[in-house]
């Protein structure tokens, strides 16, 4: 009887990346496929050496076969097994002058059960022929399972792409004779100051008045037209409500990738780049403003975007971040570098349009507010608590644009136009709440069921502008961020935009593709 052969390890290789993939599909963009493949390819090559040793080590490939599945489980399943046990709040194990706690003691426990499996393999006589068979055909059956997730959902988008359109207005632009340099840095989940006041007990005024002394107009009032990045940034992107969005359904309306081809390919940037400016995109680690094609020129900061390190996390490179902070790192250092290289911007030559989505500061919470790398906060996009960190992080944030500011006002040869909104306001009530794991009853009930303080937290954005020769005169203090380029083209551009109603949206994760207007549950009732 032919033998088998030996598939099911290089299966298993691939299977782990291809589920998260499948499982993370609507949020994907083609750098992350392009990603997938680089991992799937270096996984097979170390699976097969590793295959090679073992095979020599035990001097049966069957053996062999069975190890390297073992190690393989063991690799991409330990950030997930830590995740688990870490809730249990396992107390620390003193030997001397050494604590174990539970990531050393799971690594341990996995050591021992390699050594353990090892001595078996060794030990063991029996034909391993039929059980190769079957593991085969299991490996089979769960990587085609993965492989038509994906290429249905795809083949699915690429119908749903054809239909989503956008009208784009029609209008006739005065080519200015000096085109000012323009700046939209979106600061992620930077609270309004009434929200800092009443919810976190914290004065922004300081900062404020310092925006104000160089010449910025603050829109005290603002709020977001949706509570979601990817909601927001189409929005304000394209100058325009979502529901003008032509022939989407709201089940297709629900795929985040069509957001994402509305912020890549946006309103604001193409009719920018018929002015004659180029578009400068800084890559933000974050889906469709990791990078731009569309960019004339790129800016990366940092090595990891939100899919790799969320991938990360699941395996056993989340031992070694407990230990050495490595993903915290790189991610303060993207952080860092974007302010950095914002600050050289005007050093290109001629007129530019800047986009830079920066993660800050919204969590994780990675610096303290003079700095510093805080190594003992949860590595986590939807933990808004506690609330000190977010504070703290939001003082960094705000030390670092006065010295952005400050160089670029300084040495900018023309005033630059500068927008430093917040997509949305942070999470922490909603988060209480229930909002990203909402039960039926709150996805049927939709708005009603969340606080009126958790709304308000959410949608009030800081929101601030510095409009040279004259521009600030145009602003009213609840501008909303749809408005925005509306009104700076209208008057540098001599465009005619309509100005829209300023109105605010929420959805759920789950229901992005259902907003419900809640404008009188959150807007502003005082008149100053």
């Amino acid at each position: 009887m032919k033998k088998p052969y030996v598939l099911y390890p290089f299966i298993f290789a691939i299977f782990p990346v291809l589920f998260f993939l499948s499982h993370n599909i609507k949020q994907t963009s083609k750098q992350d496929i392009i990603l997938s493949i680089y991992i799937v390819v270096i996984t097979l090559i170390v699976s097969g050496l590793l295959y090679l040793f073992l095979n020599l080590f035990l001097k049966n490939y069957y053996k062999a076969g069975l190890l390297v599945s073992l190690i393989l489980f063991i690799f991409y399943s330990y950030g997930h097994f830590y995740s688990i046990i870490e809730k249990i709040n396992i107390p620390l194990i003193r030997f001397s002058t050494v604590y174990i706690g539970a990531n050393k003691l799971l690594f341990l426990f996995y050591l021992l059960l390699i050594v353990f499996v090892i001595y078996i393999l060794r030990k063991l006589k029996l034909s391993l022929n039929n059980f190769t068979k079957f593991l085969n055909i299991v490996s089979v059956i769960l990587i085609l399972f993965s492989i038509l997730q994906v290429t249905n959902f795809y083949f699915k988008r690429g119908k749903v792409l054809e239909n989503v359109t956008i009208d784009y207005a029609k209008t006739n632009s005065r080519e200015m004779k000096m085109l000012p340099d323009i700046y939209y840095i979106v600061m992620d989940g930077y609270a309004n100051s009434t929200t800092l006041a009443e919810n976190y007990n914290f004065c922004n005024g300081q900062f404020i008045k310092d925006l104000q002394n160089n010449g910025f107009y603050i829109a005290s009032k603002s709020l977001s037209n949706y509570p979601i990045t990817y909601l927001s940034l189409a929005s304000s992107l394209n100058m325009r409500y979502l529901s003008e969005l032509n022939k989407v359904s709201k089940k297709t309306n629900s795929d985040r990738f069509i957001f994402s081809v509305l912020i890549q390919n946006s309103e604001v940037m193409n009719f920018l780049k018929a002015q004659g400016y180029k578009f400068v995109h800084f890559s933000s680690g974050w889906g469709p403003t990791n990078n731009n094609p569309k960019a004339d020129i790129e800016i990366f900061c940092g090595n990891l975007n939100e899919f790799l390190w969320k991938f990360a996390q699941t395996t056993l490179f989340s031992f070694f971040e407990k230990k050495f902070n490595l993903i915290k790192i790189d991610l303060a250092n993207r952080i860092l570098c974007s302010f950095s290289k914002l600050s050289d911007i005007y050093k290109i030559e001629g007129p530019k349009f800047t986009f830079a989505h920066i993660n800050c500061p919204h969590p994780p919470y990675l610096f303290d507010a003079e700095g510093n790398l805080i190594t003992q906060s949860k590595l986590s996009l939807n933990i808004w608590e506690p609330k000190n960190l977010y504070i703290e992080q939001l003082q960094f944030a705000n030390n670092k644009l006065k010295e952005m500011l400050k160089k670029i006002l300084s040495k900018s040869k023309i005033k630059p136009i500068i927008i430093i909104q917040a997509d949305h306001g942070p999470g922490y009530i909603l988060d209480k709440e229930g909002w990203l794991n909402p039960s039926e009853n709150a996805l049927k009930e939709r708005t009603r069921i969340f606080s009126e303080n958790a709304l308000k937290e959410r949608t009030r954005i800081f929101n601030a502008f510095y409009l040279p020769n004259g521009g600030d005169k145009i602003l009213y203090n609840s501008i909303s961020p749809v408005n925005s380029f509306r009104l700076i083209f209208n008057f540098y551009f001599k465009t005619n935009f309509k100005i829209l109603e300023d109105k605010c949206f929420f959805v759920t994760y789950q229901n992005i593709c259902c907003p419900v207007d809640v404008t009188d549950r959150v807007k502003f009732n005082y008149s100053y």
